[in-house]
């Protein structure tokens, strides 16, 4: 099968809308298997993740309305008909991240999209990382699971530190994963780096180190979209009173396909804009896995387990006529277990292509 992901410049809050319709032009006429996208909206990342080591807190110059308030309106809202999560193309399968809010809270999230506008996977990040946490909240018990089962094999996804996350790796191992992509927001590069910030915290050892270790424990195909940002990205994400930085390509070109035996098959050049292309063969996980299988027979369950608990936990419960506590889950709260209004979808479409051309 063929894989894709894109890298497609997001770069102001405002333009997220946008961003998307370029990103359904790209993937539009592409015959494809799996297409991986990671959109979590700027300014946020780029505050995160530029911050010195030494300076944490004094060099967090974060204007609060205009990180935290003036753009929570630019978050997606998940709803089962809206285009940004319900689109159908040529593609078989699209891994979308963004963020969301969803009543007053702001998620890191993920979506799968099937090849018919189905949703069969909706997730948040479980743990907002570092200074994410002054913005997006911790993901629900019912919206962290990663592997989907899909036509084209067993299709997982993890968010930014998620793919460092030793658990995850032995979870998504545990559920037979065989594709694997790991989204990672905008990342300084190395030449960037002020101590005592670890190397851990950089674009280069994100792409080239922590991708290719999951890669070669999980023994997945593993497809690793970053964001990207021009000059004018920069520009417009930084709060009034911080001084522009002039050089933006450090956090650019880390974007890479590695096989299961974590040998890279496919890299972005620092002004890589696009799809990047790679041929997969899930027989290619079959060795690996035969050697290294930590989630099936090289693994000694008697010894050593993973407590796994997908229940949702409500701040406000209710109580059903036989004393049975009543829940509901993320998934059906926001429709996304519906089927697709195809005409609805394709109008809304239709209406964000229409504002990408200043219609």
């Amino acid at each position: 099968m063929r894989a894709k992901f894109l890298d497609v410049r997001t770069d102001s809050v405002a333009e997220f809308r946008t961003t998307l319709p370029k990103a359904l032009n790209f993937w539009r006429d592409s015959w494809l298997s799996i297409l991986a996208m990671e959109g979590k909206l700027p300014g946020i990342a780029a505050s995160d993740q530029s911050i010195p080591g030494e300076q944490f807190e004094g060099g967090l110059r974060i204007d609060e309305k205009h990180q935290a308030g003036g753009k929570r309106e630019s978050h997606v809202i998940v709803l089962s008909q809206q285009p940004v999560c319900r689109t159908k193309t040529k593609v078989s399968y699209v891994s979308l991240g963004f963020s969301e809010i969803d009543l007053a809270t702001c998620y890191l999230a993920q979506v799968l999209i099937a090849p018919n506008g189905d949703v069969i996977n909706h997730r948040r990040k479980i743990k907002p990382t570092h200074v994410e946490k002054l913005v997006f909240g911790d993901g629900t018990g019912d919206s962290f699971m990663s592997v989907s089962d899909t036509q084209i094999g067993r299709l997982g996804q993890l968010n930014c530190s998620e793919n460092f996350n030793p658990f995850f790796k032995s979870l998504n191992a545990a559920c037979g994963e065989q594709i694997h992509v790991a989204a990672w927001p905008l990342g300084p590069g190395e030449s960037s780096r002020k101590g005592p910030d670890p190397k851990t915290n950089t674009g280069d050892a994100w792409a080239d180190q922590i991708t290719p270790a999951y890669a070669m424990e999980a023994c997945t195909w593993t497809l690793a979209p970053f964001q990207i940002i021009s000059k004018e990205g920069a520009k417009k994400n930084t709060p009034p009173g911080v001084e522009v930085e002039a050089n933006v390509d450090h956090y650019n070109g880390f974007s890479r396909i590695y096989a299961p035996d974590g040998t890279c098959v496919a890299k972005a050049d620092k002004d890589f804009e696009g799809l990047l292309v790679a041929d997969i063969d899930l027989n290619e996980t079959h060795l690996p896995k035969a050697i290294n299988d930590f989630g099936g027979a090289y693994m000694r369950s008697d010894l050593i387990r993973l407590l796994v608990d997908t229940r949702r936990k409500e701040l406000m419960t209710e109580t059903g006529p036989d004393g049975s506590i009543l829940a509901y889950s993320t998934r059906e709260r926001l429709g996304l277990h519906l089927p697709l209004d195809e005409s609805k979808s394709k109008n809304e479409e239709a209406s964000l292509v229409s504002a990408s051309k200043g219609v």
